[in-house]
């Protein structure tokens, strides 16, 4: 019961409800994807890896209410959440922003790329600034929840807010008005 209050508390929910599929699981703090989505993201990335709390600034985990690295929502609108998460793929040389979106009435998901951005290939991933939140929808005026890239550095905070595009079927960059 403790572990259900805290990832209620962090902005985590527990996806073991029979309403879409079980996308993750805590342990000791982190987060560790399941099998079949790790096993989907292994087939795109061989050396895909999923950032951890440790790898973020005091900052971000604050920020993001203490999980910098993923957020569920519900991204599509169909009642079951969804769930973003970041990692990187050295070999592409790139840091991935990842969303698992859950079918409405499927324990299946679909897995979408919401951002990325290229990595030098010996970069390190220590006291990051960059992370992702759940886009405020009474601010934005969105019809339904988005994801926020969100970078906060001593002088400037930027907030990239993306939505699931109903039409193209994958993320956009939310600009006032959603498909």
């Amino acid at each position: 019961m403790l572990a259900i209050k805290f990832l209620i508390i962090c902005g985590l929910a527990i996806f073991a409800a029979p309403k879409g599929p079980s996308l993750f699981q805590m342990k000791n703090g982190e987060m560790f994807l399941s099998k079949p989505l790790k096993q989907q993201i292994l087939s795109k990335h061989q050396d895909f890896e999923l950032l951890q709390t440790k790898q973020f600034s005091k900052a971000a985990i604050k920020n993001s209410k203490g999980h910098p690295m993923a957020i569920t929502g519900d991204f599509n609108g169909d009642g079951v959440k969804d769930l973003a998460f970041s990692g990187v793929s050295r070999k592409d040389k790139k840091f991935y922003y990842y969303a698992a979106i859950s079918q409405k009435g499927k324990k299946s998901y679909e897995l979408k790329i919401v951002s990325h951005h290229s990595i030098e290939p010996k970069q390190k991933f220590s006291d990051m600034g960059t992370y992702l939140t759940l886009g405020d929808s009474k601010i934005i005026k969105a019809s339904r929840d988005t994801v926020q890239i969100e970078t906060d550095t001593q002088q400037l905070m930027t907030v990239e807010p993306y939505y699931f595009s109903r039409k193209n079927k994958g993320f956009k960059p939310f600009k006032g008005k959603m498909d």
